[in-house]
Order: structure tokens, then C-alpha cells, then sequence
């Protein structure tokens, strides 16, 4: 994680800002040039840095009037504890909804240690794919079309995560491989949750006795997964007796959450409606689609009957859009 300020030259901040930024987040205040492409160039080229390449060209233009520029960057690189076999990498079918699909490269693994449970009420599906160094990539995949995963994300139970309810057991895992990126202006987003003042007349004395005002908030993501990860022992899965194998497969719209395990405390929230955007759509048959009922039923064959949670989820119809987010809290 790093922060950085960029300042206008000569302009009137206060120390006790500067002191608290450099303290908190470790922002030191640079000058900017005032030429705006070496400006430009200068952040976009720290983000850069900062993201180790997987965000470039962060910003493509700034106000004349820009005084105070505040950026904080994040980024995050997992290995998975259990990783995935490339050889084992094929093209397989993600489904965007009850009527269209894309085509997506698909990890798979014949029996992965995963932990994993399912939800009745709605019928959700969570997994904890575990990261070196006790992180975790927790996913949340509704069995059902019927739920949109911004429905399950607005009403989502914490519980959900924070149970350590979830055993290990051997399982057909199917896990798309994904290189999605993701740029917003927060402004709309911000003033809808009630932050309006923020952008017409805020209290910003704290920063200067100047007249300031919040003129853009950027925000651009990246999400990559693939086949890499740390090795772990194979003895365990290797050695395990046969048995019935459950599947847990992400072939349609999910959440994410990459969770700090000790304390479950999320780094990244994000969904993915759709992993290969750039794919034509495809109508798919009546038959390649699953059913969402039957696919409720079979899993339910793995869960023991005592649930060791229950969250109300009370789901309103909320819009869908058709494009992958996801998002670093700041």
C-alpha cells in the first residue's frame, strides 16, 4: 500500500495536514511542475511503479485548477496455497445469465482442498481458496439466476465470512482464469451514498484556510488470476481415501472477497459478472444451461443437515449491469 500528495507550488496547506498525512498513509508532498504532461506523466508513472505495472496510464487528464491531489494505491499478489495445474487449463463456458454465455479459459483441479459450504435461503454457494500467508480468496456464487449478485452483495449476512464453520474436503473445482481491469469516477457513486457536500461546499479547513473543493475522485482496479501459486504438500490430497467428490464450479456471476484470515477483514470486494468481455455473447441451448434447482439439489448432498448459520438475506431487485467491478476500499 502507498500513498503520495501532489502539490501546487506555493500553495497555502497546513502543517498539522502534512504532519497526519505523512504519519498515517507516509504521503510526503511533491510539487507539481505546473506543465500538465510532465505532471501527468510523473503520477502515472509512480502508480505505475507502485502497482509493479498492473495499472498504467492512471490519470489521462487534470483540471487547470488543480491545487491538491491526494492518491492512494494498493496492490496485492497471492499465491495460491493449493495451485492450480496449467495442463489442466481449458476453454470452458461462463453463464452470463438464464440466456447467454462467453467462453473463458477454466483452472480446474480433479481434487482441491477446498473449504466450502452452501446456503439454502437464498441458495449461495462460498468457498475459501486459500492464499499463502493466511489470506484467502473467498468467493459467493448464487445457484440461482433468480439472484443478481449486487442483490446478494447489498443484503450480504458478515456472518458469511466471518464463521470459521467452513471444512476442508476434496473437491472438482472449476475457477476461471481472469485479466479484468475496472475505471470509475467515483463522484456520482460518492454523492449517491450522501457525500454531495463533498463536491459543492465542504468544511476543508482542516486542509487549508483556502476555499477547496473535491473536483474528481479516479478510481481504477485490476484483478488477475491464474494458475500461480506457492506449492503446497501433495501428500495430503494424494493420500486421501476415495470418496465422493463434490464440484464447486464459478461458471456464472460471483462475488469476491480477498480476506486477512485472522481477522476477516477484507483488502478487495469486488464481482464479476462477466470475465471475458471482449467475447461475442453466444445464445446457449436450453440444455447447456443448468439448472439452478438441481444444481441446489446435488450440492446439498455434501452439506450436513445442521446449518451452523442462517443469515436473513432480505433481497430487493436491484440493476444489473453487465460489466465486471471491483473495488479497493480506500
Amino acid at each position: 500500500m502507498a500513498a503520495r500528495m501532489y502539490l501546487q507550488k506555493g500553495f497555502p496547506i497546513k502543517e498539522d495536514f502534512l504532519a497526519q498525512s505523512e504519519r498515517l498513509f507516509g504521503a510526503k508532498p511533491i510539487n507539481l511542475m505546473g506543465k500538465k504532461g510532465d505532471d501527468l506523466a510523473n503520477i502515472n508513472n509512480w502508480v505505475k511503479e507502485a502497482t509493479e505495472g498492473k495499472i498504467e496510464d492512471f490519470l489521462s487528464e487534470m483540471a487547470d485548477d488543480t491545487v491538491l491531489l491526494l492518491l492512494n494505491v494498493i496492490h496485492f499478489q497471492g499465491f495460491w496455497k493449493n495451485k492450480f495445474d496449467p495442463s489442466l487449463t481449458q476453454r470452458g463456458t461462463f453463464h452470463l445469465d438464464g440466456q447467454f454465455t462467453v467462453p473463458v479459459d477454466m483452472m480446474q483441479a480433479r481434487m482441491y482442498p477446498l473449504r466450502w459450504t452452501l446456503l439454502e435461503q437464498p441458495s449461495i454457494q462460498v468457498a475459501h481458496f486459500p492464499f499463502k500467508n493466511n489470506m484467502s480468496f473467498v468467493v459467493i456464487v448464487p445457484t440461482s439466476f433468480e439472484w443478481n449478485v449486487s442483490q446478494v452483495l447489498a443484503n450480504l449476512s458478515w456472518d458469511i465470512l466471518q464463521q470459521p464453520l467452513l471444512w476442508e474436503r476434496p473437491t472438482k473445482v472449476q475457477l476461471p482464469k481472469l485479466h479484468l481491469k475496472y475505471q470509475l469516477d467515483l463522484v456520482a457513486t460518492l454523492s449517491q451514498l450522501g457525500l454531495q457536500e463533498l463536491f459543492q461546499n465542504p468544511d476543508l479547513s482542516g486542509i487549508s484556510d483556502e476555499s477547496l473543493v473535491v473536483s474528481s475522485v479516479q478510481h481504477q482496479s485490476t484483478l488477475e488470476l491464474s494458475e500461480a501459486g506457492v506449492e503446497a504438500a501433495a501428500a495430503t490430497s494424494l493420500a486421501m481415501s476415495r470418496m465422493s467428490l463434490s464440484t464447486f464450479s464459478v461458471n456464472r456471476p460471483f462475488l469476491f472477497f480477498i480476506l486477512e484470515d485472522t481477522t476477516s477483514l477484507p483488502l478487495f470486494v469486488g464481482s464479476v459478472r462477466n470475465p471475458n468481455p471482449g467475447a461475442q455473447r453466444e445464445h446457449k441451448e436450453q440444455q447447456d444451461s443448468p439448472d439452478s434447482r438441481d444444481l441446489f439439489q446435488d450440492l446439498k448432498d455434501f452439506v450436513p443437515g445442521d446449518k451452523p448459520f442462517d443469515p436473513d438475506l432480505k433481497l430487493e431487485p436491484l440493476f444489473e449491469e453487465d460489466y465486471p467491478q471491483f473495488s479497493t476500499p480506500k
